[in-house]
């Protein structure tokens, strides 16, 4: 979530504007801390 936040943060505060490589990229971090969240625990 640090990644998400971190976007929005720029976005608010800094008048970043997000293009679509940065969008891609946050995804792209989204779908491994899912990955890794709902692997099984042994």
């Amino acid at each position: 979530m640090r990644v998400a936040g971190s976007l929005a943060w720029g976005m608010v505060m800094d008048g970043f504007k997000l293009d679509r490589w940065d969008v891609t990229g946050a995804v792209i971090c989204l779908i491994g801390v899912l990955v890794i969240m709902d692997a099984p625990r042994t």
